[in-house]
């Protein structure tokens, strides 16, 4: 609260005589954060709003905001809307940071209504994220993508994600984030068939205000947890009660490695093709009939970046025309044709 009233006197000097902003509509832009933080969803969206209607590189961080917002706030057909002006206004800056930034708000956005479009924007933001060095936007996206592949099934990829975001936030010392994180874990954990685990970290993390204001779910699975546990619940949860957060996160990574060596010695599922994930999207937009330049718009890349992705497809299924390979997806069940 008290950076949102700071912030917020910053916005106000700006218009006094004798004080210039050191680059406009930033001090709106921090003030749209705090007020956030502070639990103020609707001046989050209206200070991002206003941000996002000055001119020049301003809305390369104040469209991406202002999407972030209005996705929070339920209005997410508004949020798509504003998807491509943010990316663009981002990559038009040349700042990889607000590229990475626009990415992971973008995902959000599209999370609640198109999943596969959203981890594919994802990827991309990690891909930036791994090019360019921009540390700071790593465990956002790594978290959020983990959160989603939990809920469409990729255990796998969810473990990995979560396992980085944790490593990322924990040696930053960014306590909001990591514990948004940590909250998000324990569902994980029982998905995976470790409740014992889960119930550890959700002990850990119920004694924190700001774990169930980020992740409702955590109250009706400590309840669910309890019920699957029974009288032995008592055992799971007494390290939790006595763990900070670094030992949260130190016990989570832990956990996590335990989990994925057993996966890891199970016979793994084979993408179709060997495809990746990615290029099994792109094999999916092809056979939609997407050209080259539409399929980048879609996934928020370069054209020439696409047609890479096409052309390493076409390879590994020994195809070279969009026809035949359309013909493979359907006949390897990758597409669906009534």
């Amino acid at each position: 609260m008290t950076a949102a009233v700071h912030a917020e006197r910053a916005v106000a000097l700006e218009t006094e005589v004798g004080f210039d902003p050191c680059e406009p509509g930033l001090a709106t832009f921090i003030a749209a954060l705090a007020n956030v933080y502070a639990g103020d969803l609707d001046r989050y969206v209206e200070l991002a709003s206003a941000a996002a209607r000055l001119p020049g590189s301003t809305r390369a961080f104040a469209l991406p905001a202002l999407v972030d917002g209005l996705q929070a706030s339920g209005r997410v057909d508004e949020a798509v809307e504003l998807l491509d002006a943010a990316v663009a206004a981002a990559r038009d800056l040349g700042s990889p940071f607000w590229l990475a930034y626009a990415l992971w708000t973008a995902g959000l956005a599209l999370s609640k209504s198109d999943p596969t479009r959203a981890l594919s924007t994802w990827d991309q933001g990690i891909e930036i994220v791994d090019q360019d060095g921009v540390d700071f936007f790593r465990g956002f996206i790594a978290r959020d993508a983990a959160r989603l592949h939990a809920t469409e099934g990729d255990i796998d990829a969810s473990l990995e994600l979560f396992a980085g975001a944790i490593d990322v936030f924990n040696r930053a010392g960014n306590v909001a984030q990591l514990i948004i994180t940590l909250a998000s874990v324990p569902a994980l954990f029982d998905r995976v068939g470790r409740p014992d685990v889960a119930a550890t970290l959700h002990a850990t993390m119920a004694r924190v205000p700001a774990s169930t204001e980020h992740v409702p779910d955590l109250t009706e699975l400590g309840d669910r947890l309890a019920a699957k546990l029974g009288p032995t619940i008592d055992e799971a949860t007494m390290a939790g009660r006595v763990m900070d957060l670094s030992q949260a996160a130190t016990y989570a990574l832990a956990q996590i490695e335990v989990v994925r060596a057993e996966r890891a010695r199970r016979p793994a599922a084979k993408r179709p093709g060997g495809l990746t994930r990615r290029e099994l999207e792109i094999l999916r937009l092809v056979a939609d009939g997407l050209t080259t330049r539409e399929i980048a718009e879609r996934l928020f890349i370069s054209a020439k970046t696409a047609d890479r992705h096409i052309q390493n497809m076409y390879t590994k299924i020994g195809t070279s025309t969009r026809a035949t390979a359309t013909r493979w997806a359907i006949d390897h069940g990758v597409v669906v044709r009534a």
